[in-house]
């Protein structure tokens, strides 16, 4: 049982590398030309020590520069390439395996990692430059933290909670916020304030969460707030100005139907819904972190008018907590997700197949 953690990282790691050669530049779909490019630029003016343009890339790009700064560890030593751009990605799959497997055992769901990563939202999340990934692995980071933490009891565990949000945001913009902050919250009503060496505790963590990112977002707020305030209530707006408006009958649904079409799936995603139910009636303490963790980002982003797939992308991660404690039913989720990865992820099952129902596009 130990070694099978280990296999399962190699197989996400050789069936990565497979896919760059066979996919070697992104699609132009999203961001993901635009953080390939951000991520050069920055890279250029560290190899040639142009400290000004390293400041200009890192404090005024519209995502935050911690994003680009992790495939550095391979961009430096190897060279400038779009592959290790998406092999970057192998190193957020060991923090989130690390971190499922580290909850699994404090939930009892020892097979929600696998859950997880079976989702096509985390295992096509993988084959992108972009951040969505990353988020996933941070959220579960985070929860970890925030869990092994004790109600900020375990004064280690509570830096690194601090340590762990800060550098979540400076991954992405905010994302994150709604499904950590949340937790957060949720754990703040549990803490006895009464406790000196507690209040330290979370001092010092929120301390060092500003610390990571009040350089960064101070920059980010006073440059793009006018254009996000602008598009929250109305929808996205592109480059040129224009409203970009989708057909969707029912907006409240997006997430809900997003959710079981592409982001975990139906089989799998009707398990997590399962969970939620389950989790709803028992009212556990740590079935509510979890909740805490999922229902408000949910409600938020279906609230704002600017609807995009991937802003609940974190979620996949208490709710893989709350299925796998399901065991036998999770085998039948995990068979049905490994059919999903071999069509949409390698190929071998033709799209003329289905494996699942479709939502259709319109």
């Amino acid at each position: 049982r130990q070694t099978v953690p280990l296999w399962c990282f190699l197989l996400v790691a050789c069936w990565l590398i497979w896919w760059t050669g066979q996919n070697p530049l992104p699609d132009g779909y999203q961001n993901e030309f635009l953080h390939v490019g951000n991520t050069f630029d920055l890279y250029e003016s560290l190899v040639a020590f142009d400290w000004w343009h390293v400041r200009w890339y890192a404090y005024t790009s519209y995502w935050p520069w911690g994003f680009y700064a992790v495939p550095m560890v391979l961009l430096l030593p190897f060279g400038k390439s779009i592959q290790l751009l998406i092999l970057s990605n192998l190193l957020y799959l060991a923090v989130l395996m690390w971190s499922m497997i580290r909850l699994g055992q404090r939930f009892k769901s020892p097979l929600a990692v696998y859950l997880l990563l079976l989702t096509p939202a985390v295992f096509g999340g993988a084959t992108r430059f972009e951040p969505n990934f990353a988020n996933v692995a941070m959220t579960a980071l985070g929860l970890l933290c925030l869990v092994e933490s004790n109600s900020f009891q375990e004064r280690k565990w509570s830096l690194a909670w601090g340590m762990v949000f800060g550098s979540a945001l400076m991954l992405d913009r905010l994302t994150v916020l709604f499904y950590l902050g949340p937790a957060c919250l949720y754990v703040f009503t549990k803490v006895r304030w009464s406790d000196r060496y507690i209040r330290r505790s979370v001092l010092y963590s929120l301390s060092l969460f500003i610390a990571c990112t009040i350089a960064y977002y101070r920059e980010f707020f006073i440059r793009h707030s006018s254009e996000l305030l602008s598009q929250a209530p109305v929808g996205e707006i592109d480059s040129a100005g224009t409203l970009l408006t989708s057909i969707n009958p029912v907006p409240s649904m997006y997430y809900l139907l997003s959710f079981l079409d592409s982001q975990a799936g139906w089989v799998i995603g009707g398990l997590m819904l399962v969970g939620v139910f389950y989790a709803i009636k028992l009212r556990k303490e740590q079935d509510l972190l979890l909740l805490s963790a999922t229902l408000p980002g949910v409600l938020f982003f279906t609230l704002v008018a600017k609807k995009q797939v991937y802003y609940t992308f974190p979620m996949l991660v208490p709710l893989a907590l709350l299925a796998g404690r399901f065991h036998k039913v999770s085998w039948i989720g995990m068979g049905c997700g490994v059919l999903l990865w071999l069509q949409n992820g390698v190929g071998v099952i033709p799209e003329s197949i289905p494996v699942q129902p479709t939502i259709p596009e319109k």
